[in-house]
């Protein structure tokens, strides 16, 4: 099924289009974010997340944090949240993730800090938002470990409601 909403995988993070400048297959392999080319095998997105890239240690933390709430890390792609300004997502998520507090007050156009951010429910474009901390930040501060897997999994609850 082309649009299965109630599937909390993410399979894939953009579907190709030529004629969509941030959406044409050069474009998308040269930002690293894997691609939808088979409309009838895979479905849309259903999470994207966005902020800062990782480094390795950053890449394996949050492997371990998808892992937690039954994501594969191949699966999925984080996207500059300062770079998404209104450029066009080929299929729409159900849930936005944003990672860490730059990019949640990119997206939320604000100055919160993150504590003020995360643990709720925000709207980005009319899709549910959740702020979560950066896996970089959680290297620095492993104390805010537990507060993350909460965030992930409401973000896991959530997507299996939609």
């Amino acid at each position: 099924m082309l649009n299965d909403r109630k599937n909390p995988k993410v399979d894939c993070i953009a579907q190709i289009n030529d004629n969509c400048p941030m959406m044409n297959k050069d474009y998308l392999s040269a930002m690293g974010i894997p691609l939808w080319t088979s409309r009838s095998r895979v479905n849309p997105t259903d999470i994207i997340f966005l902020g800062d890239a990782l480094d390795h240690r950053a890449e394996l933390l949050f492997s371990a944090m998808l892992n937690a709430i039954d994501l594969k890390r191949d699966n999925i792609a984080i996207l500059n949240a300062s770079r998404l300004d209104h450029k066009p997502i080929a299929t729409p998520p159900t849930l936005w993730v944003a990672l860490g507090k730059a990019a949640g007050q990119s997206l939320l156009k604000t100055q919160n800090t993150l504590d003020e951010m995360r643990g709720k429910w925000h709207s980005y474009s009319n899709i549910p938002l959740r702020v979560t901390y950066h896996p970089t930040d959680l290297l620095q501060n492993p104390q805010n470990k537990r507060k993350a897997l909460q965030d992930l999994q409401n973000i896991q609850l959530k997507s299996q409601e939609m």
